[in-house]
């Protein structure tokens, strides 16, 4: 790996150098991983096991990155100390607080002590969003949103769903499109073929081969092409 200069900070030695990611870089050799900073310095050992999964993709995230360790995972933190003991079968980043963490085939939620927080009951669940403060979790193969309590905010009857962005959900039933208000409302219900951004606060929405768009700050639809 060379500086833009040109100049080489890191000696080709290693299986694989990733991108950096918040100053650091994760660095293979011999299956195991560990970083260097942007001067080629070793700063956190290369210790941790290797997995495909554990690369580019991930490194540092909010001054996090997830480890693994005789094949458990936890989170390390910038200065090279373990934050999260390698005791999960999987875990995600902290996100508003809280960190979702797999044990025993199902997910839960642990905070910054590793306390856990909300049970390990979820098929699958995902970070929690700062637009609304709510997390996607899959349960029996449907989708729905927990509160930081761990409260079901929206039932868990969705096929798919994202993340809120501001402040909706684009979410799937039966193969057909919705949109959810972050307080779990269904605006705009599952008939829709595709929705997309159209704009600030505009939607544009597809069924039959017809377009209309939706106002989300009116929360009406403002325009419809006939027959739509």
């Amino acid at each position: 790996m060379t500086d833009s200069s040109g100049k080489s900070i890191l000696l080709c030695d290693y299986d694989r150098i990733d991108e950096f990611s918040e100053g650091l870089v994760l660095l293979v050799k011999e299956k195991k991983f560990g970083f260097a900073d942007m001067q080629g310095n070793i700063v956190i050992p290369i210790k941790f096991d290797y997995s495909s999964e554990l690369s580019a993709a991930n490194g540092f995230q909010n001054g996090f990155a997830k480890i693994e360790q005789n094949k458990k995972r936890g989170l390390l933190n910038k200065s090279g100390k373990i934050y999260i003991p390698c005791e999960y079968d999987d875990i995600r980043n902290f996100s508003e607080e809280l960190c979702a963490v797999k044990r025993g085939g199902k997910w839960g939620y642990i905070d910054r002590n590793n306390k856990q927080k909300i049970n390990f009951q979820f098929d699958y669940a995902w970070d929690f969003s700062v637009y609304g403060g709510l997390a996607r979790v899959k349960t029996k193969g449907k989708t729905g949103f927990i509160n930081q309590k761990g409260e079901q905010v929206v039932p868990a009857t969705f096929d798919e769903a994202t993340d809120f962005k501001n402040g909706i959900s684009i979410v799937t039933s039966a193969e057909k499109k919705g949109v959810l208000d972050s307080s779990g409302k269904l605006i705009i219900p599952c008939e829709m073929d595709e929705i997309e951004e159209a704009g600030i606060k505009m939607l544009k929405l597809e069924k039959n081969g017809k377009s209309a768009y939706y106002n989300l700050s009116l929360q009406k639809q403002v325009w419809a092409e006939a027959g739509f």
